[in-house]
């Protein structure tokens, strides 16, 4: 039974709070969510930062048609626009052979992760055309992450973890939660991101007891939903300040080498 007594956020000024999941830039494909409109500007985003006391946010390209070039692009120019507030990823869709030299020429202009969504893009997450992307993200110690749900199960994953252990993944939405939990105690690379899960209120506490709170990284998949509703949730979980701040800033910057 979770603590339906709310604790509230981290509220130490010097606390650093990272939203792990937000979108950035033109969107393509998904007419269910029209009512966001064709792009999501830097300035919406820090907008809703502002308003929900977020500082920073790792934020990658929308659904796209194509090799996600130019949604980089939009990203890295939002990310050198405000760098004190947007951390950039990378997005690609593994089926372009342009994808590989692009993801090398982001990383040399500073792309911090790597985003893939095999459920949009129809593959497994460890299929061979994938691996290329992958290497470069060992060679360079970039995190990468997945979404997790539909084709790309969080044991899937779990596959291509245990082949390249010197990546760390990070598991987007808890939708399977006893799968997800299962793959992070198994692979000491994975960890869990926690957007878009409607009970993560009630089974933040059960995750945390099985996986640690060290595993956890909070984001809110920013605009395709709310960054308040995601902050509540934390808020709802009765978990220590302690466990907050590593969940909501702690976690996410170690991957990204902000702090040791």
């Amino acid at each position: 039974m979770y603590n339906t007594r709310c604790k509230p956020a981290v509220t130490h000024e010097n606390l650093i709070i990272v939203d792990g999941h937000a979108h950035l830039g033109p969107r393509e494909i998904g007419d269910e969510y029209a009512a966001m409109g064709k792009i999501y500007s830097a300035e919406q985003l820090i907008q809703s930062m502002d308003a929900n006391g977020i500082k920073m946010a790792t934020a990658f390209a929308m659904r796209q048609l194509d090799d996600y070039d130019e949604s980089n692009q939009y990203v890295a120019s939002s990310a050198k626009k405000y760098p004190d507030r947007i951390i950039p990823f990378a997005r690609y869709n593994p089926w372009f052979e342009t994808s590989v030299k692009l993801f090398e020429r982001a990383i040399e202009n500073g792309v911090k992760g790597l985003k893939l969504h095999p459920n949009d893009e129809f593959y497994d997450p460890d299929d061979a055309m994938v691996h290329p992307l992958l290497e470069l993200a060992e060679k360079f110690r970039i995190p990468v992450v997945l979404h997790t749900g539909g084709n790309a199960k969080p044991t899937m994953v779990g596959l291509v973890a245990d082949r390249f252990p010197r990546v760390n993944f990070v598991l987007l939405h808890l939708s399977d939660f006893h799968d997800h939990v299962f793959v992070a105690k198994k692979c000491e690379n994975v960890f869990l991101e926690t957007s878009q899960c409607l009970y993560l209120h009630r089974i933040a506490r059960q995750v945390i007891d099985k996986v640690g709170a060290h595993k956890i990284i909070w984001g809110t998949d920013v605009p395709y939903h709310f960054q308040e509703i995601e902050k509540r949730k934390i808020e709802l979980a009765g978990l220590s300040e302690e466990e907050q701040q590593l969940i909501m800033s702690v976690n996410v910057r170690r991957l990204l080498n902000m702090i040791r």
